[in-house]
């Protein structure tokens, strides 16, 4: 039993490693310095975590990063665009927002994020996880990488 949650930390370390190593190697030249410092925030806040979303306060992203709302915000959007995060309403609010066009609480555009605020004032928990395609990258890096060191071994 214990060796099963070993091997379990060990697989979120090599995520968490990864997730970095990925970044600084392929993304960063890539990505605006808004846009690099809100994905490691948001990376760190979940797989850094162990978690598989965490809600960012806006002054937590605003301090965590050191740039401005509509700094944060344009570079949410491109972020999600670029398939790198997801950002989505808290579950009670989904039904409601659906009036609103906004589908399975996702929050990916500012507009739409601008509405649940309005909506939901106080209340309102903005979600954030790294995209799903994200992590298919990331595996197929530490896959990739895996081999090329198995190789090296022999």
């Amino acid at each position: 039993m214990e060796e099963s949650g070993n091997k379990h930390q060990k697989s979120w370390a090599l995520l968490t490693a990864a997730s970095y190593n990925y970044v600084v190697e392929f993304l960063q030249p890539k990505l605006k310095p808004s846009e690099l410092k809100i994905l490691l925030l948001i990376i760190r806040k979940t797989i850094g975590w162990r978690q598989m979303e965490a809600w960012i306060s806006p002054s937590k992203m605003i301090e965590g990063t050191g740039c401005g709302k509509v700094s944060i915000s344009k570079a949410m959007e491109r972020l999600c665009v670029m398939q790198h995060i997801e950002i989505r309403a808290d579950d009670k609010h989904w039904d409601a927002l659906t009036k609103y066009g906004i589908k399975l609480g996702r929050l990916n555009a500012p507009k739409k994020r601008k509405v649940y605020g309005w909506l939901y004032k106080k209340e309102a928990k903005s979600y954030y996880s790294v995209h799903p395609a994200f992590t298919q990258k990331i595996s197929q890096w530490i896959n990739k990488n895996k081999s090329r060191g198995d190789e090296d071994e022999k």
